[in-house]
């Protein structure tokens, strides 16, 4: 799978199977400051992937 980090590097992923949120956790990624897009829509964490994704993570910026 290939991952667009929010550091705007790109990383290659090999997985069988596994939800958005664990790989999010294994990438050291908290989930609720990243928004991830699979085919040009947000997804949620609950969304089981595949190696044949492209995901693109942005960092979301709280302010005020």
């Amino acid at each position: 799978m290939k991952v667009k980090l929010p550091s705007g590097e790109s990383e290659e992923i090999e997985i069988e199977s596994t939800r958005l949120d664990i790989l999010l956790h294994q990438l050291g990624i908290n989930q609720s400051s990243v928004i991830v897009i699979m085919n040009n829509q947000i997804i949620p964490e609950d969304t089981t992937l595949c190696n044949e994704n492209e995901l693109q993570i942005i960092r979301v910026v709280y302010g005020g």
